[in-house]
């Protein structure tokens, strides 16, 4: 029952709002279902305040919006931005991988709990791995001594709003026992609840990057901007030859640089530069320059 006056040239708003429950037991009402509300055709339902004549209200049956039945859910992926890594080994609080948690355009998620396995070759194993733990965010979760063949599961009381998303990555020590070219990837799988909803929700099994142990190298080759040949004038100082060192898997710190000549009768003294700076003074003997005592 309604008891409302509309004044002449104004409008008013009708809403139509009811709890949606599953009652019975049923379950009739489920995600993608629709519902839409109706006003059916009153029946001398109204009357002027001056006229007093009654009036349909409304004249004739009026469909509202449909709404769609939806329920909030969770998605899962590997970051394109981190890649597969090669690595050496041992390493400590070596990023194993990483994934992106998503959320959805309906409801907040109550995220409860985060799976963890590892796919391993060859010499790579989980006895491999200590102090594993994960960084939600820039939080990181518990710190796991060692880890066992199975699913590791972190216990978490986070909450992902709708529409947001969220980073959570691997960490862990890893032992030198793997050799080269074998590789361990990490699979992930995060739990929670819809916040209004009140539905489990999970994420599929999703497969990280994989992580190679490999040897660490260096390569050295002639730079494109060395000069094949060129004249030069005497009590001058010239560039003979422009180097590239390249590291693979590892850093490195030069700390000695043997460089020979094929006549050392014409050079006084000779340097050796990282870019512009000088780094070193070699010594000369013979057709040998040694530079020593570099930390390039």
């Amino acid at each position: 029952t309604i008891n409302y006056t509309v004044t002449p040239g104004t409008s008013a708003t009708l809403e139509l709002r009811a709890d949606a429950v599953d009652a019975d037991g049923t379950d009739d009402m489920s995600s993608g279902d629709t519902v839409t509300g109706n006003l059916v055709t009153g029946s001398s339902n109204a009357n002027g305040t001056k006229s007093l004549a009654l009036i349909n209200v409304p004249s004739s049956a009026k469909a509202g919006n449909q709404l769609t039945i939806a329920t909030g859910s969770l998605s899962l992926a590997k970051t394109g931005t981190y890649g597969n890594q090669s690595t050496v080994l041992p390493q400590n609080a070596y990023k194993l991988g990483s994934f992106t948690l998503t959320g959805n355009s309906t409801e907040d998620v109550n995220l409860s709990s985060i799976g963890v396995s590892f796919t391993a070759s060859g010499t790579f194993a989980n006895s491999n791995l200590t102090d594993v733990y994960l960084m939600y965010g820039s939080t990181k979760e518990a710190v796991k001594t060692t880890i066992g063949t199975g699913t590791s599961t972190w216990s978490v009381s986070k909450t992902l709003a709708k529409n947001a998303g969220v980073a959570i990555d691997v960490y862990a020590n890893i032992s030198s026992t793997p050799t080269s070219t074998n590789a361990i990837t990490p699979n992930m799988q995060v739990y929670g609840t819809t916040a209004s909803s009140n539905a489990s929700v999970e994420t599929s099994l999703t497969t990280g990057q994989t992580i190679t142990a490999a040897a660490g190298s260096m390569t050295t080759t002639l730079d494109g901007s060395s000069a094949a040949s060129q004249l030069v004038v005497g009590n001058s100082t010239v560039d003979t030859a422009v180097f590239r060192f390249a590291a693979a898997n590892d850093s490195y710190t030069i700390t000695e640089v043997v460089a020979t000549t094929s006549d050392n009768t014409t050079i006084l003294s000779a340097s050796l530069k990282d870019g512009s700076t000088v780094v070193g003074t070699g010594a000369i003997s013979g057709t040998t320059i040694t530079f020593s005592g570099l930390t390039v």
